[in-house]
């Protein structure tokens, strides 16, 4: 059912963020946009998004007292995994949509 699993930073420091995984844990950027950066170092996956990004649901968006992180899964059985969240009452913050990179995702809190 699931892909692969990868931690997600949201920062308001993007740039710098990046920088950092990059010069001491020497990690390889896979792709970079102005608000998203993938990293790869062998087969561990780490992601940095910018903390404002439309994606976040906008109670999730802005200021932050430091790196937050977020887990995410990816699956080819997304719409299958959304229902069993809606069914099992799962608050859903925002439903599934796809970008070219990142496929579809949704998004719920503890």
């Amino acid at each position: 059912m699931i892909k692969s699993a990868y931690t997600v930073i949201k920062t308001n420091k993007l740039v710098e963020t990046t920088q950092f995984y990059e010069r001491y844990f020497n990690f390889e950027k896979a792709f970079c946009s102005d608000w998203y950066v993938s990293l790869n170092a062998g087969q561990i996956e780490l992601a940095i998004l910018d903390a404002n990004h439309e994606s976040l649901p906008e109670r999730f968006r802005g200021k932050t007292n430091g790196p937050e992180t977020l887990l995410n899964f990816e699956t080819d059985e997304v719409d299958a995994i959304y229902d069993q969240f809606k069914k099992g009452g799962t608050m859903i913050h925002l439903e599934p949509v796809s970008y070219t990179h990142l496929r579809a995702h949704e998004t719920e809190a503890d």
